[in-house]
């Protein structure tokens, strides 16, 4: 499955494609700058900026971010987990978004 298309891509678009397919794994700074990085079949060069984005997407709060020593690692968020009650509001929502 191709997670982008066949578009330019932002740099911030690679680093959350590339954390998104590897959810749940940290990955420091120097993992994104100045490398290859591949998503899918799809191979993405990353320069210096990278870190900077990476840093600014956890500002955003579209990523998580954590120190360990003198290294920030990012990782895509945890995926939320609903309970029955609350699914059960979000589908009422949308028959009733659909019905009307």
């Amino acid at each position: 499955m191709n997670l982008l298309s066949n578009m330019k891509k932002s740099v911030s678009q690679v680093i959350l494609a590339f954390l998104e397919e590897h959810r749940g794994e940290w990955y420091p700074t120097y993992h994104f700058c100045n490398r290859e990085l591949y998503v899918g079949e799809d191979r993405y060069w990353l320069g210096n900026d990278a870190g900077r984005k990476a840093r600014e997407l956890a500002l955003k709060g579209k990523i998580k971010r954590k120190h360990d020593g003198k290294y920030a690692y990012f990782r895509a968020k945890p995926i939320p987990k609903l309970e029955p009650k609350q699914l059960e509001i979000g589908l009422t929502k949308a028959y009733n978004m659909v019905k009307t």
